[in-house]
């Protein structure tokens, strides 16, 4: 699986970066400024680093409004991943709110706030549904879902 999708890749290699070893928020806003990309994936916002020792929810927020800031600065598009807050991972799209771990900020900054959700691990089960549900849309209409599969093993989401 991982050889196919470097391949699969490797046609846009011209057009794709990959950093997958900086963590530090600082050198990431420098990549932004200086790479100009028009989309930038941050896999997963809990591993952002900030030069000082805040607690989580000061560093999160710090995090998310800067990455905000910077996007609306050199016009590009941030996809940020997250892991739930706790609630909404035993909720799911049955909460009324949208809230990501360690921050009420994530979702207060983001555009579209999406969760992922799928159904208990079925033992042996190659592939299973699973709903992406728009949780926000600050310029339309939330509550969307969207059905999707998800291969075992290796992860694989893609469209039925």
């Amino acid at each position: 699986e991982k050889q196919k999708a470097e391949a699969e890749l490797l046609v846009f290699e011209d057009f794709i970066e990959i950093y997958d070893n900086t963590y530090e928020l600082s050198k990431i806003l420098a990549l932004l400024k200086i790479e100009q990309f028009e989309f930038l994936v941050i896999d997963f916002i809990q591993n952002v680093l900030i030069g000082n020792s805040l607690d989580e929810y000061s560093r999160l927020t710090k995090v998310a409004l800067e990455l905000q800031k910077t996007a609306k600065e050199v016009d590009c598009c941030i996809l940020v991943l997250s892991q739930l807050s706790n609630s909404i991972a035993r909720e799911g799209s049955r909460s009324k709110t949208t809230e990501y771990k360690g921050s009420g900020n994530i979702a207060t900054v983001a555009d579209l706030g999406f969760i992922l959700e799928r159904q208990e691990y079925i033992e042996g089960a190659q592939n299973q549904e699973i709903k992406l549900v728009l949780k926000k849309n600050r310029r339309g209409i939330s509550g969307m879902n969207f059905t999707l599969c998800f291969k075992h093993p290796g992860g694989l989401i893609y469209e039925p």
